[in-house]
């Protein structure tokens, strides 16, 4: 029988089928199916078994499982490039260690069940089930040879070479997208599969955000429900949904972000009292007003859980017709928001604060940069409207710089 019929996992499992009763060396080789001349190597995989407290040891070549081994645990597997790994627990206590012949079927990313015991440096475990695999596609660099082709993982952990079940019209070192089509089965065995996505060079910036993608399963188009529901929406705030709310508009707050920032969705404001004091009013858009529970929106941003950035583009939780006009805090136009609004002692302490539901108009659109030219902050020097910024900040600091 092949060598990975050692693997930690078979052991336990063996003596698993049998509760707490012990078994003799010979009686587990007769469960595995081993050959006489196998023997050694087994007698040898239990030992180490012993050393780590897999396994109990009792006189007359007898194992079996330790009595107080617990339930089952489940967790997320995380994989080390060198062939262990680590369950993260979701039983409250600390990782599981995983030896590289302890790890079943299991790869990176997948959620798997284990048995552990305490050990001398924590907690050390055996893999016996892989409730759910992670994602099938792996991005990777494709390797063709004379005798067949299989697919390098970008990402260490992952078990690989995959060895592909059919050519594909690639040269080598193309990045590719690979999905997994048979899982391993026990550590020594490579997960197969099939290249769906030839990319281009690796490196490449375009290649790497598909390469993310795709890997992630991240769709940049939304649900038709949900765009329909977006492109539905005013493009300016009616006055019928400003009524009843706070009047923040001659408060002149101003989003300050970076220079390349799509959306604007908070603001600040700040007025120093003569006292030393402050009153200061934050402001986020309140895109819970145009999301309601049950909705399309609703239902998308959940999926989403949030907006991502890549290098090249920005994929928003909410379609643009609401993450930009609407829940965007532009220059000029009414906006509701919810905002906070504290007032501070000279320290800074906080002495009172109130959640106001808000009509707001920024000021002006503010960049990190174009505020530290205004000020002097940088060398570099002012654009020509960059001055008037400082009326922003008051007469103090305009005298000031």
């Amino acid at each position: 029988m092949a060598s990975a019929s050692f693997d930690d996992t078979a052991l336990v499992q063996a003596l698993q089928r049998h509760g707490q009763r012990a078994l003799h060396v010979t009686e587990i080789a007769e469960a595995l199916g081993l050959s006489i001349a196998q023997r050694r190597k087994l007698s040898e995989a239990l030992e180490r078994l012993v050393l780590r407290g897999t396994l109990s040891a009792l006189p007359g070549s007898r194992y079996r499982l330790p009595r107080d081994r617990g339930p089952g645990i489940e967790g997320m597997y995380t994989q080390h490039p060198r062939g262990f790994g680590f369950v993260s627990a979701g039983d409250g206590g600390g990782d599981v260690y995983i030896a590289a012949t302890a790890t079943l079927g299991a790869m990176h990313g997948d959620l798997v069940r284990c048995t552990a015991t305490e050990g001398p440096r924590g907690r050390d475990g055996v893999i016996t089930e892989v409730l759910t695999r992670r994602s099938a596609l792996v991005p990777g660099t494709l390797r063709v040879r004379g005798h067949g082709s299989w697919v390098e993982p970008d990402d260490a952990r992952i078990r690989g070479p995959i060895v592909l079940v059919e050519p594909f019209a690639a040269p080598d070192g193309a990045a590719v997208i690979c999905e997994i089509t048979q899982w391993p089965a026990h550590p020594g065995e490579s997960p197969q599969g099939r290249v769906r996505e030839a990319l281009g060079d690796p490196g490449d910036l375009s290649v790497e955000v598909r390469k993310v993608l795709l890997r992630e399963g991240v769709e940049e188009d939304f649900p038709e429900d949900a765009a329909a529901e977006g492109a539905a929406l005013p493009e300016k705030v009616p006055e019928a949904e400003m009524a009843g709310r706070g009047d923040l508009r001659g408060v002149d707050p101003v989003p300050i972000d970076p220079d390349d920032a799509r959306d604007h969705d908070d603001a600040i404001h700040v007025v120093r009292h003569e006292d030393g004091g402050y009153t200061c009013t934050v402001a986020i858009a309140d895109v819970a007003h145009y999301v309601r529970p049950g909705t399309a929106l609703d239902r998308a941003a959940l999926q989403r859980g949030l907006s991502i950035c890549l290098p090249d583009r920005a994929i928003p939780m909410l379609p643009r017709a609401l993450s930009s006009p609407l829940a965007s805090l532009q220059e000029g136009e009414d906006r509701l928001v919810l905002a906070v609004i504290a007032t501070l002692d000279p320290r800074g302490e906080v002495l009172e604060a109130r959640l106001v539901e808000g009509v707001m108009r920024s000021r002006a659109r503010l960049t990190y940069t174009r505020v530290a030219r205004a000020l002097g902050w940088t060398e570099a020097p002012a654009d020509p409207g960059e001055p008037a910024l400082l009326r922003l900040f008051g007469e103090e600091v305009a005298e000031r710089v």
